[in-house]
């Protein structure tokens, strides 16, 4: 019984175990996170890939949730170095995020997670939420001390206010930048931060104060080395001398900086320097070198100025009209295109929401079926605590039984010495004695046939006895043990005797058929529970029993191994 109880124990926790560790598979999406955040830096569109598959595959904790988040994050920034990428997820999920790096983040992390969330905001055109969110991230890193951090972070409120005209704001915010980035050793984007505070300057026709800046950004990024970065500062001291009108300098600069990876802003910007120096032909040629998908606005405005200046005022006009339909329908794209990136990030978000709504239903299923189980093997658990005390209770009543027994005997030993002694009255004693002795016995027979065949075994064979083979019964290789215990426990000397006399196998016929004998079964069901083709073959294996154990055919097999006790 003990052994069995351990069984059952061990068994509810290997449901247990199996429940916990197949219901979260956080592990297995934080160890795909950690492949995605080593192929970063090299394959940031595989990586990029690799995370979104994560999380439409993977039921997440909290923590691997914001992790997620925070990757998805860093790995738009590594793609933002090639090429303009959509944002991977809502502005609830960056805020989701946000939460959870609020309550159990460092400042850095809290910081840094602004980031995104900001730029998630001004992609909504939240540009007050985004403007907020950046702030809040300023005075986080402040407590980290981590200066490439506050650098991003002043560059994209830097952008917020530029893009809303707060030219003052947005060029106090790049030089904050650019000290930052000085700061962290980050020499590119220290200029590049400064050429952006020289911009700010130049719409405000500032122009000693933006030539000036552009001077200091120009003496950084020199010692780069980043060829791309100097023509392009190079290439926007051109378009600073053109406003100046110091078109043969601007000229020179921006003829001697183009970009063949993107030459297209210098062509445009030599096309306006000839405008202004009032040659047409090299104009014209500029203009139409720079058409490509993302300047065609702009080749139509310098296609209007040319042509409004070199006195041809109907094409100028043509121009003009297809400026402002180019202008309308890119609009008009611009807003359908927006709305499509919020429609595609709210599916992704709802899609997303579905998907862990269904692994949760799951989860809770898987929960139930778990809970079922332990409760049902508990219950068998009880089941056979009950049964194991109902059991000793029936065997301590027959021990007394037996002990009863066995003092009377000895009286009755003692009175059959004296019998010879005693007068007739002391006969009739005895032979009361003796009656009630045997009703004893008889009675301590039919107590062990009664617990027999009260036994898990015998209720069984109790079956097949009076149902016969409707009963759709069968003992397995288990009961016929069980049998056996039972057997020897309750009739000991007989179980000593049948095993000397039997020499065959225990699971052999005749074996099995001693035990069924003890029930007094016929040969229909002994034939049914060996297994037997019919009762012919039961009362061949009967004769053989009876001649290996010297019983006659005249005697019941049950009453003469009953009797042995």
């Amino acid at each position: 019984m003990e052994v069995m109880t351990c069984r059952y124990i061990g068994l509810i926790g290997v449901f247990i175990s199996v429940f916990f560790f197949s219901s979260c598979d956080s592990h297995r999406a934080n160890r795909e996170m950690k492949q995605a955040e080593e192929m970063m830096a090299q394959n940031p569109d595989s990586a990029r890939a690799m995370l979104e598959n994560i999380g439409s595959h993977h039921l997440m904790n909290e923590k691997s949730y914001a992790h997620w988040c925070m990757l998805l994050g860093r790995v738009r920034d590594e793609q933002q170095k090639k090429k303009r990428t959509s944002n991977p997820l809502s502005t609830r999920q960056w805020l989701k995020a946000q939460a959870y790096y609020d309550r159990k983040g460092t400042p850095r992390e809290q910081a840094e997670i602004r980031l995104y969330t900001g730029r998630s905001q001004k992609d909504d055109g939240e540009y007050d939420a985004a403007v907020d969110t950046y702030k809040d991230g300023l005075s986080l890193v402040a407590k980290s001390n981590d200066y490439s951090l506050a650098g991003y972070l002043s560059s994209y409120l830097a952008d917020l206010y530029f893009e809303k005209r707060l030219y003052g704001q947005a060029q106090g915010k790049y030089d904050d930048a650019a000290s930052f980035h000085a700061r962290s050793g980050n020499l590119r984007s220290q200029a590049l931060a400064l050429r952006d505070a020289a911009y700010c300057y130049f719409v405000e026709d500032k122009m000693a104060e933006a030539l000036f800046t552009l001077q200091k950004a120009d003496s950084i990024i020199g010692s780069t080395g980043d060829s791309t970065a100097i023509r392009a500062i190079f290439s926007d001291f051109g378009v600073f001398y053109g406003e100046m009108g110091m078109t043969d300098k601007a000229e020179m600069y921006l003829a001697a900086n183009i970009n063949s990876n993107d030459p297209w802003p210098t062509y445009l910007a030599l096309a306006d320097v000839y405008i202004k120096k009032k040659e047409y032909g090299k104009a014209r040629e500029y203009t139409e070198k720079a058409v490509s998908e993302t300047t065609k606005g702009e080749v139509l405005r310098l296609h209007y100025l040319i042509e409004k200046s070199d006195g041809s005022p109907s094409k100028a006009i043509d121009y003009l009209e297809q400026y402002i339909d180019y202008l309308d329908s890119t609009y008009a794209a611009q807003n359908r295109s927006h709305v499509y990136e919020v429609e595609q990030r709210y599916d992704k978000s709802q899609l997303e929401n579905e998907n862990i709504r269904l692994q949760v239903a799951i989860l809770y299923r898987t929960l139930a079926i778990i809970i079922l189980s332990v409760c049902a093997a508990i219950g068998i658990l009880l089941f056979r605590r009950v049964q194991k005390l109902r059991l000793d209770r029936q065997q301590e009543a027959l021990q007394q039984k037996e002990n009863e027994i066995r003092f009377l005997t000895i009286e009755l030993n003692e009175m059959k010495s004296a019998l010879n002694e005693r007068q007739e009255s002391e006969a009739n004693a005895y032979k009361v004695q003796r009656e009630k002795i045997i009703s004893l016995e008889k009675a301590l027979a039919e107590k062990k046939e009664l617990i027999l065949q009260s036994s898990t075994v015998g209720k069984k064979v109790v079956r097949v006895i009076r149902q016969g083979a409707a009963a759709k019964v069968s003992l397995s290789a288990r009961d016929w043990t069980a049998l056996e215990g039972d057997i020897k426990s309750l009739y000991p000397q007989a179980y000593a005797f049948f095993t000397g006399k039997i020499k065959t196998q225990k699971s052999s016929a005749p074996w099995k058929l001693c035990l069924l004998s003890f029930f007094n079964s016929d040969t229909k069901v002994e034939a049914f529970l060996l297994g037997l083709t019919d009762d012919i073959a039961a009362r061949q294996c009967r004769y053989r029993l009876r001649k290996d154990l010297g019983v006659d055919g005249s005697q019941s097999l049950a009453v003469f191994l009953r009797s042995l006790g």
